[in-house]
């Protein structure tokens, strides 16, 4: 009987196999997050949209609630996707007349202060 190469300490991955692993989950990460962030985008136009002075069901409302929250606390894989997280922001910020229970702000610019500091942003030489 043979031992599985997962249980065989003698067999080790190659360097290249832990580089594309690494590549794949970064590009679904990214993949992730630019559905959110695109889905966000698709919300926001159709309330504007579909909803021109009308009142915006409370349902719609929550998922752009729940996708703004979304896009706060996921990691942005790549140091440009921070300024998708700053849009969102800008536009809860400029969003007169809202007060959010949620502190939703607060939450946006945590999670952009982490991406920035998981990004290596700031640290000497960069």
């Amino acid at each position: 009987m043979t031992a599985s190469p997962e249980c065989d300490p003698s067999v080790r991955p190659h360097p290249r196999d832990a580089v594309r692993e690494a590549e794949a989950r970064r590009l679904a990460l990214r993949d992730r997050f630019e559905a959110l962030f695109a889905e966000w985008l698709r919300n926001r136009a159709s309330a504007i949209g579909d909803f021109d002075g009308a009142d915006i069901p409370a349902s719609h409302t929550e998922r752009e609630t729940e996708l703004a929250r979304l896009i706060a606390t996921t990691p942005a894989p790549s140091p440009w996707m921070v300024f998708r997280k700053l849009e969102v922001l800008a536009h809860y910020l400029g969003d007169e007349g809202v007060r959010w229970a949620d502190r939703r702000e607060v939450v946006m610019l945590a999670g952009i202060r982490a991406d920035l500091l998981r990004l290596g942003v700031g640290e000497a030489g960069r």
